[in-house]
């Protein structure tokens, strides 16, 4: 799985910077995914205005039906107030809904 990070409009950074990223449960209990390999950091270079890091996600069929449940992904960098994305996790299960 690939998470883009931008600076808004045109926007680019002045000093290259590496941006912090973490994944945490959402309504998604710890038992429903693995996260095989997080990111960590992003890597933004210099005069740059987007930046992609990959992670690997895996999702857990428990045969239990629980509804689509999500995760947060959110990345934090000194004197930036960037907004968390989050990630669905679509149930495969049918049920009375």
């Amino acid at each position: 799985m690939q998470v883009q990070l931008s600076y808004p409009g045109a926007a680019t950074t002045n000093t290259p910077r590496l941006v912090r990223v973490t994944v945490e449960a959402g309504t998604a209990a710890g038992s429903d995914y693995c996260i095989a390999s997080a990111p960590g950091t992003v890597y933004f270079p210099l005069r740059q205005n987007s930046a992609i890091g990959t992670f690997g996600l895996n999702t857990v069929n428990d045969r239990a039906f629980e509804g689509d449940e999500t995760l947060r992904v959110s990345a934090a960098a000194e004197g930036f107030d960037i907004a968390p994305v989050e990630l669905i996790i679509q149930d495969n299960e049918t049920g009375c809904r």
